[in-house]
């Protein structure tokens, strides 16, 4: 336990805990990795700040608080009596509370109130009962249509940004050992840092890991591929039923192959996979059935068609928050078709 309130009152470690950054998370995974034995003692400390900020129930009385101070004290007292004399050490000016630093005292309060909290609890069998009982943690669900784009903030701080025609399932809180969440459709993900709880993506199968990191992951119905496109960071890719285990850098985009279950990593284009974040629609080589989709997708509209391209489409454009008339009547001076819309309905004629 002296390990755990040494770590405690370091103020470097109280702030990682309660409001982590690049610096510290870097510094404190460096340290755990030369003290791996004192790992068990940073998970511990961990929790005891996380519960300490939010003991639940009804608070102890204040002459059981008043007890209990008192017997630590007493328990300190007969400490020092059943000391040898030589080891007592000749008192000071900062012998006492006055001897402690504005942190320590902070810490040692802390501390007694976290004390105080366990002992109560331990002398009131029904609380106990109470808060032994689990509590099932409930999963949210947030989606998108066509036509709609939604950016929304997780409970760990962790924002998302849904591409139309998405859906992203997560608990109301992260427990346990990782941050899991599932995918379907196209997201972009700007990870809160933790180096302790990893930020895991599941989407058809396929688990893509981070600690503080900005990723898209895509998987496209048609093909039954799906992407991971890194932006910044690093990622651990994954897969259960398959021999998959890469990492990606920068710059760098996995495509799995779900009938097969291959992989292929290389570079990508930042505005064909994540330009749409930032309003940007890119076309490079599509058939006239992907512009089709894509526009559907897009624009929540029905694209009704009369006879056939007179030949076959590879189009390539890049359109930023252009409205469908635009790109429609530059599609149309290119492939030579005419165009009306009506409402959310457009009829292209060849």
């Amino acid at each position: 336990m002296h390990a755990v309130i040494e770590l405690l009152s370091q103020a470097e470690f109280v702030r990682w805990v309660q409001n982590p950054d690049e610096e510290l998370d870097a510094f404190w995974k460096q340290w755990m990795i030369a003290h791996p034995d004192r790992i068990g003692d940073v998970k511990l400390a961990r929790e005891l700040l996380s519960g300490m900020r939010s003991i639940p129930m009804d608070s102890p009385s204040k002459e059981l608080k008043q007890d209990i101070l008192l017997k630590v004290l007493q328990d300190d007292k007969k400490t020092l009596l059943l000391r040898p004399k030589k080891d007592i050490d000749p008192p000071t000016n900062n012998f006492g509370w006055d001897g402690f630093s504005q942190f320590q005292r902070v810490v040692a309060v802390l501390f007694i109130g976290f004390l105080t909290a366990v002992l109560y609890t331990i002398s009131n069998p029904n609380l106990e009962e109470k808060i032994s009982e689990p509590i099932a943690v409930e999963w949210v669900s947030r989606k998108t249509k066509k036509g709609e784009k939604l950016k929304i903030t997780l409970p760990d701080k962790t924002e998302v940004w849904l591409n139309a025609s998405t859906e992203i399932s997560y608990p109301e809180r992260f427990e346990g050992n990782e941050r899991s969440v599932t995918l379907r459709g196209e997201a972009f993900f700007d990870v809160h840092s933790d180096s302790l709880q990893p930020f895991v993506v599941s989407a058809s199968g396929l688990l893509t890991k981070a600690v503080g990191t900005s990723f898209t992951v895509y998987r496209d119905r048609q093909t039954q591929k799906t992407k991971v496109s890194l932006a910044s960071g690093k990622v651990q890719i994954t897969h259960p039923d398959a021999a998959i285990n890469e990492w990606l850098a920068p710059g760098q985009q996995l495509i799995f192959d779900e009938k097969n279950h291959k992989t292929d990593i290389g570079t990508y284009d930042w505005k064909r996979e994540i330009g749409w974040k930032e309003g940007w629609l890119v076309f490079k080589k599509a058939s006239f059935i992907e512009v089709v989709d894509a526009l559907e997708n897009w624009y929540g509209v029905k694209v009704k068609t009369i006879n056939h391209p007179t030949r076959k489409w590879d189009y390539s454009g890049e359109y930023q928050r252009q409205t469908l008339d635009n790109i429609l009547e530059s599609m149309a001076y290119i492939e030579q078709f005419t165009y009306t819309i009506n409402e959310n309905q457009v009829t292209i004629k060849f």
